[in-house]
């Protein structure tokens, strides 16, 4: 349990737009595995927290490996972004 109050909703309803329920992937034309999901909103809504708990999951974690959390700001650059990723992608390519 985190002690988080209002976030099991919200957690709830990103992991089911996340995890396949059987096999969807016609329905919704997504390629096979690859999803990048971007989460947008004013600052204090409580948006970095969310995904947080959602990579908790163990049910994320045995989906999408490998993953990446980057924290983007307010002004991100596209360099430091992509080598954010990278360098936390490696470690599973290795």
């Amino acid at each position: 349990e985190t002690g988080l109050v209002g976030i099991h909703g919200p957690t709830e309803d990103l992991l089911a737009g996340l995890l396949p329920c059987g096999d969807n992937s016609a329905d919704t034309g997504e390629a096979a595995g690859l999803k990048v999901v971007f989460l947008v909103g004013s600052g204090g809504l409580g948006k970095t927290t969310l995904v947080k708990q959602v990579l908790r999951q163990p049910r994320m974690q045995l989906e999408f490996e490998p993953r990446a959390f980057v924290h983007a700001g307010r002004n991100p650059s596209v360099k430091t972004v992509l080598m954010g990723i990278l360098n936390q992608v490696r470690v599973f390519l290795e």
